[in-house]
């Protein structure tokens, strides 16, 4: 291998250990601090704005990517947020992280008790089985519209973190200026949920059983829900940290380049 270009110190520590010499191993950062944001008012997939039925005033929190398990927790936390005599319409839009589980999904949400609208039902303005505006709960059963999603919620909660999974990217939801819950499972982006966690730009749960877990969750999304200058500032906090870690490409293209015959194109 002529060239190791890791994500952290830590990355390159450990693919010393593993025996690259010093002089090839290069830290760039992560890559995904370089993606770029959707604006906030990117048109939205045909159909999506009137299934969020986004002309009625409410708050809406969407968990991204979820599991096996956390779909349970997300929706007593909503049966607490909605206690709450100004949270009483808040929605949840859930999208699960496997397209096999749309179905399950469905089911669970339709025996908590909440009425349902699943994307994949609605048709030019309505649903087969609810008018979406009036449903507690939304199901994401579609692909590609999660950032779409992202860009219209109140609060996002990003999933496989509730559960030993290790975490999907919170840097998505972050770019679009959104606050943001995960659980205390993110291993699979240590790094970044760290910094995150560190700057104040991110809520992650402590670890504990599921009734912790859903105490702590429902705490923290009324706190969230009900103090929209918090939210705001834990938002600005998190592209403030998304700007100063920018710039992991570049680095990338250098390091290629630096290895590469002085008359190759890149």
């Amino acid at each position: 291998v002529t060239l190791f270009v890791m994500q952290s110190e830590a990355d390159a520590l450990r693919i010393r250990a593993l025996g690259a010499a010093d002089e090839r191993v290069v830290v760039c950062g992560n890559l995904k601090f370089d993606q770029a944001a959707a604006p906030l008012n990117r048109p939205a997939p045909a159909g999506l704005d009137q299934f969020l039925a986004l002309s009625r005033d409410y708050r809406l929190i969407v968990a991204g990517s979820t599991a096996p398990d956390e779909e349970r927790i997300l929706l007593d936390a909503l049966k607490e947020v909605r206690r709450r005599t100004s949270l009483s319409e808040t929605r949840l839009l859930i999208a699960p992280r496997r397209p096999e589980r749309f179905d399950e999904v469905a089911g669970l949400i339709q025996r908590s008790g909440f009425s349902l609208a699943r994307r994949s039902l609605f048709v030019d303005g309505a649903s087969e089985s609810n008018q979406s505006g009036e449903a507690d709960v939304l199901l994401l059963d579609s692909i590609g519209e999660l950032l779409s999603a992202y860009a219209r919620a109140s609060v996002v909660f990003v999933g496989g973190s509730m559960v030993p999974r290790g975490g999907h990217n919170i840097i998505e939801p972050a770019s679009l200026a959104k606050p943001i819950i995960t659980g205390p499972h993110t291993d699979n982006f240590r790094t970044v949920v760290s910094r995150f966690v560190n700057e104040e730009a991110l809520v992650q749960l402590k670890a504990g059983d599921e009734s912790t877990l859903r105490i702590e969750l429902t705490r923290e999304m009324i706190r969230l829900l009900e103090d929209p200058a918090s939210a705001s500032a834990m938002a600005e906090r998190a592209g403030s940290l998304l700007a100063a870690n920018r710039g992991a490409t570049d680095c990338v293209v250098a390091a290629i380049r630096s290895v590469l015959p002085a008359n190759s194109r890149l």
